[in-house]
């Protein structure tokens, strides 16, 4: 579970990014990711959730330990029903990353898959981004 400090720092990295006048999906076409599981259904997970739905970056599934749902119609695995059928798994609890990314890899083959939200932030907030034209990529 995420520390209040560590909530709010999400929080504020994700608001520092849409002022910056970009978009969560930005980093994932950088990527050339598409298809992504979420670790961690809480608060920051549901809401990663939420912002891409109506984007081109597809959700597989949600991956927790603790829960059996979500806000919305998307199947939650536990950490040991992982499949290798995505792209990236994006770690919402950025606190208990390095536990996490441990536990994890004894399931997931590819250990680069494994990748923290405060990681996409910083990418974000570093970086210069132009839009994909996703038509012709």
């Amino acid at each position: 579970m995420l520390g209040i400090y560590d909530k709010c720092n999400v929080w504020k990295r994700w608001v520092q990014v849409y002022h910056s006048g970009k978009r969560i999906e930005n980093y994932f076409h950088k990527y050339n990711i598409k298809t992504i599981a979420i670790y961690g259904m809480s608060d920051v997970g549901d809401f990663l959730y939420g912002e891409l739905i109506n984007t081109d970056i597809m959700v597989r599934y949600g991956i927790d330990i603790n829960r059996d749902y979500c806000s919305y119609n998307l199947p939650i695995k536990r950490p040991e029903e992982v499949e290798d059928d995505v792209d990236a798994i994006i770690v919402t609890p950025v606190s208990a990353f390095s536990e996490i990314f441990d536990y994890l890899s004894k399931y997931v083959p590819d250990c680069n898959k494994i990748i923290g939200i405060d990681e996409v932030f910083a990418d974000l907030l570093t970086e210069d981004y132009i839009e994909v034209d996703k038509e012709n990529s």
